[in-house]
């Protein structure tokens, strides 16, 4: 059970957080020399860059970004190119003195490019919206 001073000095340790890394950086770098002390906003920035909920919070944005880029992607016209080529070289010997052994010899090309471009993709305008409500 918490009395009259105890709610008024309490304080949630999450909130603490930024503010002890900041202090504590500011108590580290105070005690070297005075050419190396951090400003105040320097030692609030550092300690920003430290925090494991900002750093989370910060990849979190970044994945969500991401997320959308790849849900319009879907929408976009889609490219394929394939290639070949076969060389084929063939001699026909036959046990008939009368004929000649024949030679072919022929080389067959093959190229193809596809661009397909939805019309309509339910499932890419549905995950578009739901990463960013319009």
């Amino acid at each position: 059970m918490m009395n009259a001073t105890d709610a008024t000095t309490y304080r949630h340790p999450k909130y603490d957080r930024p503010l002890f890394f900041a202090l504590l950086l500011a108590g580290l770098t105070c005690g070297t020399s005075p050419a190396n002390a951090l400003t105040f906003p320097e030692a609030l920035a550092l300690a920003r860059d430290n925090e494991p909920t900002y750093l989370s919070a910060k990849a979190n944005f970044a994945a969500v970004r991401e997320r959308e880029r790849q849900a319009m992607g879907g929408l976009l016209p889609q490219v394929t190119a394939s290639a070949s080529s076969n060389d084929n070289h063939r001699t026909w010997d036959t046990r008939n003195p009368l004929f000649s052994p024949e030679v072919t010899h022929f080389r067959s090309n093959n190229a193809q490019i596809s661009l397909t471009q939805p019309l309509w993709r339910h499932s890419n305008l549905n995950a578009r919206h739901r990463i960013l409500p319009m």
